[in-house]
């Protein structure tokens, strides 16, 4: 039987782990405002006209920026406060190319 290595997270670098957070969300809320500033440029036409879309292009990465950051904050904070008292998480690795045969060994000569 193969055993698969175990690995423990036991900590979280706070400010990487929000950074990241930050990063990854913004980059959503970019998706999210070119959706949102299409909506409302189909609905506010007549009377808006590209205010509503420059709101959402740029406001909706910046603040789903900021509450990526906060919430990265948190959960790296609780987590690392968690782990002290409970262990951490556990993650098992599995190597698929040490499931494949090897080859024959060289004749002898």
């Amino acid at each position: 039987m193969n055993t698969m290595p175990k690995v423990r997270l036991k900590h979280i670098r706070t400010m990487t782990f929000a950074y990241w957070m930050s990063v990854i969300s913004g980059l959503f809320g970019i998706f999210f405002g070119l959706v949102f500033s299409f909506f409302s440029y189909l609905t506010f036409r007549p009377r808006h006209d590209f205010y509503y879309i420059f709101l959402w292009i740029v406001g909706t990465p910046g603040v789903f920026a900021v509450i990526g950051l906060l919430a990265g904050l948190t959960s790296a904070i609780i987590y690392n406060a968690f782990v002290e008292r409970r262990g951490g998480m556990f993650f098992e690795f599995e190597d698929n190319a040490s499931k494949a045969e090897l080859p024959p060994p060289p004749p002898n000569f």
